[in-house]
């Protein structure tokens, strides 16, 4: 079984699938590529990814800033 089929199997958790929507809303409302706010954030392109679909949480670290 290889990652991806691991975030598949994995329930999403309802805090970080709003989190993650708010996060692409707000990107897409300011017109940000997901690139732009990657490096913005300091995070790579599939991690951005993944919060903004749920998979992954997003730290404190990262939205703090």
């Amino acid at each position: 079984m290889d990652i991806l089929d691991q975030a598949a199997d994995k329930p999403k958790d309802d805090a970080d699938v709003r989190v993650g929507r708010r996060v692409r809303a707000l990107r897409l409302e300011r017109s940000l590529s997901l690139a732009e706010l990657a490096a913005k954030a300091g995070v790579s392109i599939g991690a951005l990814s993944q919060i903004e679909r749920g998979l992954s949480s997003l730290r404190v670290k990262v939205i703090w800033p």
